[in-house]
């Protein structure tokens, strides 16, 4: 009888989990940012970092608005919004080049005389998503300390 019940109770949990059809489409709606190409950490020079920023709303990529901005008070690095030209072959016919332009980032960063430090840039989309991107700048001085015993 005890067998019965699991075997009903089985059969009752796979039938309601059978009358849901999931759409492919509904599975991943939320919004998506990334950096390419995605570099986290500089060296203690001054450097440039450029990286195009993709929107993907679900499994689209979107042409929707977006603003960054660093969070954190660093005077040592600037922000500006630009576009990069990004080239690539076609998939039938391989001799073909096309470029696209796509929007970006540009960091500019000031060299680190001192220890390593950090800073985050957040980048916000129109339909109110915000994705943090942390970046680390090493520094000219060790971040280890030493000791002689």
């Amino acid at each position: 009888m005890k067998i019965l019940k699991y075997f009903v109770l089985g059969a009752v949990v796979l039938g309601l989990a059978s009358c849901h059809e999931v759409d492919v489409t509904e599975r991943n709606q939320a919004t998506r940012v990334t950096l390419s190409p995605l570099t986290t950490e500089f060296a203690a020079e001054a450097s440039t970092y450029v990286a195009a920023v993709q929107i993907n709303s679900g499994s689209y990529l979107s042409d929707m608005a977006w603003e960054a901005e660093i969070t954190s008070s660093t005077p040592w690095v600037t922000l500006t919004k630009t576009t990069v030209d990004e080239s690539y072959t076609g998939t039938y016919d391989t001799e073909s080049v096309y470029t696209q332009t796509l929007e970006a980032i540009k960091l500019d960063i000031k060299a680190n005389p001192e220890y390593k430090r950090t800073f985050e840039v957040t980048v916000t989309v129109a339909d109110g998503t915000t994705v943090p991107f942390s970046f680390t700048q090493l520094g000219a001085k060790a971040d280890a300390a030493v000791s002689t015993e």
